[in-house]
């Protein structure tokens, strides 16, 4: 694996805007904007800025085929301050401005709910994603492994949010349990938690 850097943003948030393009939480966000991928990369370098400084960033190669994004779950609520702290803040004034707002509509409620099914040292999987080019070859199983390793390792339990059936059912080939559901109007938000070895048994 390949630890991310600062210097890999730029790459690393255009290869997340082109995984994201479909998804349908991420096509709500994006209704009526003319350059969507442009505002997705922006978005997306926050979300870098913001686990690098508080977590971890690992990419499957240095080509950047595919990321996962993860972090404390103490840190899954993403502050003002915090993005400040991280760096996130000239990307974000470089956003549509509209897409705040939106993004706290389709987002609302998910802190609350991650707040209540997980420790704050529990790990928040915030992303994984593989560069559409490249998906088919193992490389979101490669990430996803690697992180729960890292979870076993310190026995915590590993906690995600995602929508499509598919997706549900990927996850629940690792252990992952939908523990909580979100609805939205044209898809639901799934809340998954994979436990940690000790609560396992």
């Amino acid at each position: 694996m390949y630890n991310l850097k600062r210097e890999d943003i730029n790459k690393a948030s255009q290869v997340l805007a082109k995984a994201f393009e479909q998804d349908p939480a991420w096509v709500q966000v994006m209704t009526e904007e003319k350059y969507p991928i442009k505002q997705l990369s922006l978005i997306f370098r926050i979300l870098l800025l913001y686990t690098i400084k508080y977590g971890n960033v690992s990419a499957y190669s240095s080509a950047l085929e595919g990321m996962a994004l993860w972090l404390p779950a103490r840190y899954g609520k993403m502050s003002f301050w915090r993005i400040l702290r991280s760096g996130g803040l000239k990307a974000g004034k470089e956003m549509d401005r509209t897409l705040s707002k939106k993004m706290q509509l389709v987002f609302k409620g998910l802190d609350e709910k991650r707040t209540f099914y997980t420790n704050k040292e529990d790990i928040y999987l915030l992303i994984l994603a593989v560069d559409p080019m490249h998906q088919g070859k193992g490389i979101g199983s490669s990430l996803l492994t690697s992180v729960i390793r890292e979870a076993d390792e310190k026995g915590c339990a590993v906690y995600l949010e995602t929508e499509p059936d598919e997706n549900v059912r990927y996850y629940k080939k690792f252990d992952f349990e939908v523990v909580d559901e979100m609805p939205r109007e044209d898809y639901d938000f799934r809340l998954m938690l994979r436990k940690c070895p000790a609560e396992n048994g």
